[in-house]
């Protein structure tokens, strides 16, 4: 007898046991001879609805358990070629820090201060933090947003949600670029030309990287610290685990951003106004694009690297390999900083039409 039949049979024997009160024999319709024959109700209730659970739990377990994966189409991008640029946030002048997570844009505000956030998808900002100094430092991690107060001297952090804010440092010398990792804050003091970290779990400021020069900006990739020393015009990185810095490439001028993934470490510099490629590994290093308007930041994703045109308010890509740049956007104000994800890259912009906005990579 199939699963479905057994369920009937059981479902109808149950009924009849509740409503009539009936005896725990019936005929059965499916048995020879004029009237049939007398079964066992209970017994063959407890029978069929055992096998038809048996039945049930085989069917379940032949299931490929990535059939709800393959049924379900992959939601679309968010943004596609073609799609025209979304301002998220209107008016956020100054906004010269931007972070992601998966459904969220944090920006900090340089002008009025504050720490913010807005859905990727657009949506009302919501204000988590409203220092009223600069932010121009911004990071964030599963739970928290961190950012630096160049004014004050403070490194915070809040969490995602909004509620109070905490201090982990104080006392810096205009502090300027971010990182984190799971377990420590890194930041450079652009006063001071050091870098220094913090715990997340609180202890307050150590020195980590000392006589950096102009160190605006600061990234944290695998087991190292990676900066850019702008005095100089040359790129470093130290261990997190503690030793000497160690420079990865010299020459350059003034060097406001640097990212680094895997194999190597890209930097944005005003001699030549150029974005260069150098190899972690050692080995030359290779000009992406060069003759630019007052290129100023810099992301990366898998395949291209991405930057800000400051003086004609562009963002480009190049890949990462070298080619052809691409025009992707035109500002309507100075842009400050960027961030990508999968299918968007995020920038923010100065002045009375400045602000935060989208557009497709």
């Amino acid at each position: 007898m199939r699963a479905a039949t057994r369920f009937a049979v059981a479902a109808a024997g149950l009924c009849c046991l509740i409503a009539a009160g009936c005896r725990t024999r019936l005929l059965d319709p499916m048995a020879p001879g004029e009237g049939g024959v007398a079964i066992d109700l209970a017994g063959t209730i407890a029978r069929d609805a055992a096998a038809a659970v048996s039945d049930l739990a085989a069917t379940v377990d032949a299931t490929p358990p990535d059939l709800a994966a393959r049924d379900l189409p992959a939601p679309p991008p968010l943004c596609r070629q073609g799609d025209p640029v979304v301002q998220l946030v209107l008016d956020a002048r100054g906004a010269s820090s931007l972070a992601l997570d998966g459904a969220t844009v944090y920006f900090g505000i340089g002008f009025n201060g504050g720490v913010s956030r807005v859905a990727k998808e657009g949506g009302p900002a919501l204000v988590l933090a409203a220092t009223g100094a600069p932010a121009f430092g911004l990071a964030v991690d599963e739970t928290h947003v961190y950012w630096t107060d160049n004014s004050a001297g403070t490194i915070s952090r809040v969490a995602k949600a909004g509620g109070p804010v905490t201090t982990l440092a104080q006392g810096q010398d205009i502090p300027r670029g971010l990182a984190v990792d799971d377990s420590h804050v890194y930041w450079s003091n652009e006063g001071s030309m050091s870098i220094a970290r913090a715990a997340k779990g609180g202890g307050g400021p150590a020195p980590f990287a000392a006589a950096q020069g102009n160190a605006l900006s600061l990234v944290e990739h695998g087991d190292f610290v990676y900066w850019g020393n702008g005095t100089t015009g040359s790129a470093l990185r130290a261990p997190k685990g503690g030793g000497p810095s160690v420079v990865l490439a010299a020459g350059y001028q003034y060097i406001p951003a640097i990212a680094v993934d895997g194999s190597d470490l890209y930097l944005i510099s005003h001699k030549g106004s150029s974005l260069v490629r150098i190899p972690l590994a050692g080995g030359p290093p290779s000009t992406l694009a060069s003759a630019q308007s007052y290129p100023y930041a810099v992301a990366l994703d898998d395949t291209h690297a991405y930057w800000v045109e400051r003086f004609d308010r562009t963002i480009r890509k190049v890949p990462k390999a070298g080619g052809a740049m691409t025009l992707l956007a035109t500002a309507k104000a100075l842009p400050w900083t960027l961030a990508v994800d999968d299918s968007c890259v995020y920038y923010t912009s100065d002045g009375p039409q400045g602000g935060v906005f989208r557009a497709p990579k």
